[in-house]
């Protein structure tokens, strides 16, 4: 059954399968035969999900391992300050700059974009996590291949219903993540596998490119309230968190996204354009609200 939604997505038969090995293994024990050898043997049997060799060494079998997912620039220092050009997930670039004596680049810069599988349609979250933030966690099931570099996983237990699809992209990956509703049907993920494509540049960010029906968030792009139009992600996790994104006409008034507003102290700003939404001590974030200067080129 194709198109029809989440449903469509599990394979049938294990539950059978292993009914049948219960019964044949009590009827094995009534009789004086080891049990385990059988077991072993029938454990050796093909797999029924599709395994598809990875691009990536990222995938390597049914689990994925933890790695950094993040790129660190090495700034140039000028006039005592650190400068940095950055590529956005569209191409986009900036020219950042900041005081020598504050971090920014430092905390590893990653990717984010909104997705549509059709055009007009519903926007999804694309975003390169860092470990631990992935529904897509060490022990957890890949459920199947996709494509080469895409593949199914069923989210964490305590993340809620729902699958989660990890691109592999070069040294990249990228994760969508079903909404609380409405996430995208087979068929759907099927376009967003095949139709979103990504090259890494030589200075290691990752550009991403997308063919009809498949469609890339634009700057300024918001669901609801959330901007998910190209940004990049400077640290997070035990790090401040600072948000950048291009957005047209940008001034009073943008909200806040909800990755900076769910930490107690945060603030946000424009720049030369682009939005610079930071979450981390008040210290740090008053100086560089103060000390940033965006160019975009």
């Amino acid at each position: 059954m194709v198109g029809g939604g989440r449903n469509d997505i599990i394979e049938a038969g294990s539950r059978s399968r292993w009914g049948g090995l219960i019964v044949a293994g009590a009827l094995l024990v009534l009789v004086g035969i080891p049990v385990v050898g059988v077991i072993k043997s029938r454990g050796e049997a093909k797999p029924s999900l599709p395994q598809t060799t990875l691009t990536s060494p990222t995938l390597v079998g049914p689990t994925r391992e933890q790695r950094p997912n993040y790129l660190l620039p090495d700034p140039k220092t000028d006039d005592g300050r650190k400068v940095v050009e950055v590529t956005f997930p569209d191409g986009t670039r900036a020219r950042l700059s900041y005081p020598a004596g504050l971090d920014l680049a430092e905390f590893g810069i990653r990717p984010v974009i909104g997705v549509r599988a059709e055009k007009g349609g519903k926007l999804y979250r694309l975003v390169a996590p860092l470990p631990g933030e992935s529904e897509a966690e060490p022990g957890q099931d890949m459920l199947r291949s996709l494509t080469s570099n895409v593949s199914l996983w069923a989210k964490s237990p305590v993340r809620g219903r729902g699958y989660i699809m990890m691109f592999d992209f070069g040294s990249w990956s990228m994760a969508l993540s079903d909404p609380i509703r409405d996430g995208p049907t087979f068929d759907q993920r099927m376009d967003l596998a095949k139709r979103i494509r990504g090259k890494v540049d030589k200075k290691g960010f990752l550009v991403l490119h997308a063919s009809e029906p498949v469609e890339l968030a634009r700057p300024g792009d918001l669901l609801g309230s959330i901007t998910l139009g190209p940004q990049l992600w400077f640290g997070g996790g035990t790090r401040p968190l600072v948000v950048l994104a291009p957005v047209p006409k940008c001034g009073p008034g943008l909200p806040v996204p909800p990755s900076v507003g769910a930490r107690r102290y945060n603030a946000i700003d424009c720049k030369g354009g682009v939005m610079v939404a930071i979450a981390a001590s008040e210290g740090y974030t008053d100086r560089l609200l103060r000390g940033l200067h965006v160019e975009l080129l």
